[in-house]
């Protein structure tokens, strides 16, 4: 059984993965957008 701080220390990392995952494909579309209005 895990203890209640492994658990939300898992939490974080996992949020702090996905926060992570989310700026990786924000920064690509941003880039994208930029190029398309330069058009």
């Amino acid at each position: 059984m895990c203890t209640q701080a492994e658990v939300r220390a898992s939490f974080l990392a996992l949020e702090k993965a996905i926060a992570g995952l989310e700026n990786d494909v924000k920064g690509p579309a941003a880039d994208v957008k930029a190029m398309r209005s330069d058009e």
